[in-house]
Formats: C-alpha cells, sequence, structure tokens
C-alpha cells in the first residue's frame, strides 16, 4: 500500500491536532478500516480512535478544514468584568474549554510560550 499521506508521524510522540486531521481526513478517503489505515501509516491504533473521538467532540469531523496557525497559538478571548473591579489576575478561556489564570503583571514571552503548549494539547 502506498503512503496515502505527505510526512511522517512517527509511533514514538504524540500527533499534533493538525497532524491529527490530515491523518484522519486520509483515512475518511482511503477507504480503508480505521485500524486498517493506522497500520499501514504505523500509527497506533488507539491514538487515531483518541483524536478521533476528541475531535469529534469538537464539532470536527473527516474532510472538514485542517486550519493552520503559524504562529502555533489557539483563538483566544479575553473577558474583562467590571463587577470585580481591579484584580491581580485574568482569565484567557480557550475555545477547547480550557481556562488559564494570568497574573496582571505577567511576562508576554512566557505567557506565548504557555498558550503554544496548550494549543498542542
Amino acid at each position: 500500500m502506498s503512503n496515502p499521506t505527505p510526512g511522517t508521524v512517527s509511533r514514538n510522540r504524540p500527533m499534533t491536532k493538525g497532524e491529527a486531521k490530515r491523518e484522519l481526513t486520509a483515512w475518511s478517503s482511503s477507504g480503508l478500516s480505521l485500524a486498517a489505515y493506522a497500520r499501514g501509516r504505523g500509527i497506533p491504533e488507539k491514538r487515531m480512535w483518541n483524536w478521533r473521538t476528541r475531535l469529534r467532540a469538537q464539532g470536527w469531523e473527516p474532510g472538514m478544514a485542517v486550519q493552520e496557525n503559524s504562529s502555533g497559538l489557539v483563538p483566544a478571548r479575553i473577558v474583562d468584568s467590571p463587577a470585580l473591579g481591579a484584580r491581580s489576575s485574568f482569565d484567557v478561556s480557550l475555545g477547547t474549554g480550557i481556562v488559564i489564570r494570568v497574573p496582571s503583571d505577567f511576562d508576554k514571552g512566557s505567557l506565548r510560550r504557555l498558550l503554544e503548549v496548550v494549543s498542542e494539547c
């Protein structure tokens, strides 16, 4: 069987969300069972099932666009609550349901690195 998608996904490291979406999209058009596709690509079948379940819960299905974000950041919305008055921190609510509490004297570089790591989860 020929390799249906470009690039290599290693058995020994977790797939990024983008890699998982590309693999699941390639699988859905391959005509193979998920198990056969994963075996042919050298990807643990459980990893493919886990990503499929996780992405479906987020409303994504194979064949939908794989959105690449060159910065590695995910969309975030900062919500301010006037009722709280002056605060020593604020929350960053990510589209994935993760909320990160950030102190008001945060270091931009550190926050950026943290958001990059979280976006890979």
